[in-house]
């Protein structure tokens, strides 16, 4: 009776371990993901999205890399994912935030050939991104993806360079990855060059500064004796305007004047 009664004693705490282990199971599927409908697309790989609550999640599509704004092809990947997401209903998988405060996932949307919703949402935007040519492989953080999506993504990356699709057009496309690096390194060299010559427009400015405290000292010292240099020179002036007005008024200029004949 003891071994029937610890037999049954042994399933209840096997049952009751399975059970909280589903549990926590779901809680941390539902953590990892979250839902509601894109309303904004930044870029190829950024969107912005609203959930039931009307909070709003700025969204980095995880395994890829698109083009930037500035570069060729950005606006067309912008307007390739907008396409895709822009006002549909999306599930985000993937619970991890990037330096930017944005939160890095797979976004999984319905197909636009569903013609019987509800649509389950199987299609992986950053895939269909790749297959177009608007999206790189980020291989970068390809460990983060599991091994199905590593290899759907390698495999959607070469088909699209083989056929030249959108940005593998280009005989040498620069990645995105590439084209910030050298960005940022271009705005190094534009600060070490600056550097000196802002130091010396400083010190030019401090020169300027200088000289206005001087000038402004000397007119608070100088003020009377530059009162009497005006009141020396008033005769001069007087004197010299007189000269003008009298070289203004010669014969010449009466006799053109007299020779008017008025009506």
């Amino acid at each position: 009776m003891s071994i029937e009664l610890w037999c049954s004693r042994s399933k209840c705490r096997h049952a009751i371990a399975l059970l909280i282990c589903g549990i926590v199971a779901f809680g941390s599927a539902q953590a990892d993901s979250i839902s509601g409908r894109v309303v904004a697309v930044a870029d190829g790989d950024t969107v912005t999205l609203q959930d039931a609550e009307y909070h709003l999640h700025r969204i980095r599509v995880a395994g890829i890399d698109a083009p930037e704004k500035k570069q060729d092809f950005g606006d067309l990947s912008k307007l390739s994912l907008a396409a895709l997401v822009f006002n549909q209903d999306v599930d985000v998988v993937g619970d991890k935030m990037d330096r930017y405060g944005r939160r890095v996932g797979k976004i999984m949307v319905a197909d636009p050939g569903c013609a019987f919703p509800p649509c389950p949402k199987t299609l992986d935007t950053g895939l269909v991104q790749i297959k177009n040519g608007m999206a790189w492989w980020y291989r970068q953080y390809a460990k983060e993806q599991s091994f199905e999506d590593r290899a759907a993504y390698e495999q959607a990356e070469v088909e699209a360079r083989l056929q030249l699709r959108g940005l593998w057009i280009a005989s040498t496309p620069a990645p995105p990855w590439e084209w910030r690096n050298n960005r940022r390194q271009r705005r190094r060299l534009n600060i070490d060059y600056l550097t000196p010559r802002r130091s010396a427009l400083a010190a030019l400015r401090g020169w300027h500064a200088s000289k206005a405290v001087v000038y402004q000292r000397f007119q608070a010292e100088g003020r009377g004796r530059k009162l009497s240099t005006i009141n020396n020179a008033a005769p001069t002036v007087m004197a010299e305007s007189a000269t003008l007005n009298a070289q203004k008024c010669q014969p010449a200029q009466w006799k053109s004047r007299k020779s008017i004949t008025w009506p």
